[in-house]
């Protein structure tokens, strides 16, 4: 599957043949994109970061909005936004990104349109880093971030003038990085090619193995599929209970369910908007639930966490389940819904059984939301 990055505000791009099976990326030269992921830059993007005492989804949507309505410099129907959401105890952080809507137009049907923030953090953790400073040095301004457990705490533009006052420890350097930085202490973020003028560009492609970002034009509703599996996978139930329509069509023996075939195995699946799938149905169904580690969960257990976890979905109306995460007593659902209602619904019916909670949310104009939510079994 090759995917092309493009940094809007250098013009640098990245074509890459993403390997499912080994979960790698391979910068290539040549090749024809199924998808196209643009960077938009910083310097003309509108940032916001949020903290409220409560976590209700409904109360959190109506107080960002009442935010940038007299927050904004600009009115709020000119823009684009989206927002991801962090629980931290009792609190819920939010970091919101919004561009105008005339900086939109142009793209083709098969591109998707995310922050350079968010590609810069997905090059992070590609590199194992959660926890840092990052100053990015874009091609005419620069913009240094503070991420703590992979999100954002604040970004802004600085001056070069600025830059040692954010210098820490625990400081990356990225981007046109002047030559008069390289040569001191601080740490230099980059990514296979070497050049950490294409960093924005490479952490656009690594979209396709991780989906922490958002999409600007609102394409990926449905679209984007990420599973990890490793050992057990429990094809029939996962893929009747969760995508039920399908039943006809992908029918498998009762005791293929408890056949673990490989260990530490990591398969990604990803749909993109031109309707095409990557690899068959067959696989997509393989890939929906991950049990991790060895002799982490029972069989039984698993098979009724899954029926649990149907139930809540058929009973919430929640529109898709497309992975989930098991390890020892603890499970991760991923998951879309068109209200922040169905998402809390779905919670509260895990919680009749499990201690659950609601740790993410990305939320968009269009009303379409993608979450997470973890529970554990007592």
């Amino acid at each position: 599957m090759i995917i092309e990055g493009i940094d809007l505000a250098s013009g640098n791009k990245i074509l890459a043949d993403i390997n499912p099976l080994k979960k790698s990326v391979s910068v290539i030269q040549k090749g024809k994109p199924v998808k196209k992921i643009y960077g938009f830059p910083v310097k003309k993007t509108l940032l916001r970061v949020y903290e409220f005492p409560f976590k209700n989804r409904e109360k959190l949507h109506k107080a960002v909005i009442s935010h940038l309505k007299y927050d904004l410099p600009v009115a709020l129907d000119e823009l684009e936004y989206s927002y991801i959401t962090r629980a931290e105890g009792d609190t819920t952080k939010i970091f919101c990104i919004a561009v105008r809507k005339s900086d939109l137009k142009g793209f083709d049907g098969k591109s998707s349109v995310d922050s350079e923030i968010f590609a810069l953090i997905r090059l992070l953790r590609f590199n194992g880093i959660t926890d840092c400073t990052l100053i990015h040095f874009g091609p005419d301004y620069i913009f240094v971030m503070k991420i703590k457990d992979s999100f954002p705490q604040f970004v802004r533009t600085i001056l070069k003038e600025e830059i040692e006052i954010y210098t820490e420890e625990n400081t990356y350097l990225s981007g046109f990085i002047p030559d008069d930085y390289r040569s001191g202490d601080i740490n230099l973020l980059n990514n296979p090619t070497g050049d950490t003028k294409m960093n924005v560009a490479f952490g656009l492609v690594l979209r396709a193995l991780d989906d922490f970002g958002v999409d600007l034009l609102h394409r990926d509703r449905g679209g984007l599929i990420s599973v990890l599996l490793k050992g057990a996978v429990y094809l029939f139930i996962a893929f009747i209970l969760l995508n039920g329509a399908l039943f006809g069509v992908y029918y498998f023996k009762e005791k293929e369910l408890k056949i673990v075939k490989e260990k530490e195995k990591e398969i990604f699946i990803k749909y993109f908007g031109d309707g095409t799938p990557v690899y068959d149905p067959l696989t997509q169904a393989k890939g929906l639930v991950s049990i991790k580690g060895k002799g982490s969960v029972s069989e039984e257990d698993a098979v009724d966490l899954l029926n649990e976890i149907g139930r809540a979905k058929k009973e919430s109306g929640i529109k898709e389940i497309y992975k989930i995460n098991i390890s020892g007593t603890m499970f991760t659902v991923y998951g879309k819904a068109d209200s922040i209602t169905k998402v809390e619904k779905f919670k509260n019916l895990l919680s009749r059984k499990y201690t659950t909670t609601i740790e993410e949310t990305v939320n968009t104009p269009a009303g379409d939301i993608r979450f997470v939510v973890k529970g554990k079994k007592e």
